[in-house]
């Protein structure tokens, strides 16, 4: 379970990176609208295989990964959130992670709601 964790919060720091590049080569579209995009492109061409197929179909390691872009100015993604769950609360992990286009990565310990409200990892 510590192991997958410590995996989970790896990859929330992944897609962050990977959210970066995402909308540096995809200035026309700003941060994915989805985890698959990150993989795809969404339509980007440049912003194909920055993440791996693994990741980009949300299960790993005991972990669902969801990212989604928001707050579209001119039809371009401003934002996104991106999640990572337990898939089996309590036995393939404890802590929910989440972060945002701020990069900050934060940790839920009951699991169930990580939001930007939640402890930052490292406190």
């Amino acid at each position: 379970m510590a192991a997958n964790q410590s995996g989970a919060a790896g990859t929330v720091r992944t897609i962050n990176t990977g959210e970066a590049t995402f909308s540096t080569v995809c200035a026309q579209v700003g941060y994915s609208m989805a985890l698959a995009d990150l993989n795809t492109g969404g339509g980007c061409t440049a912003g194909a295989g920055i993440i791996d197929t693994v990741l980009a179909g949300g299960t790993k390691s005991g972990y669902t990964f969801t990212e989604a872009g928001g707050a579209a100015v001119g039809g371009v993604n401003t934002t996104f959130t991106a999640r990572a769950a337990p898939v089996t609360l309590g036995s393939s992990g404890q802590n929910m992670y989440c972060s945002d286009q701020l990069g900050v990565i934060r940790f839920d310990p009951s699991g169930k709601g990580c939001t930007n409200a939640s402890l930052p990892i490292g406190n």
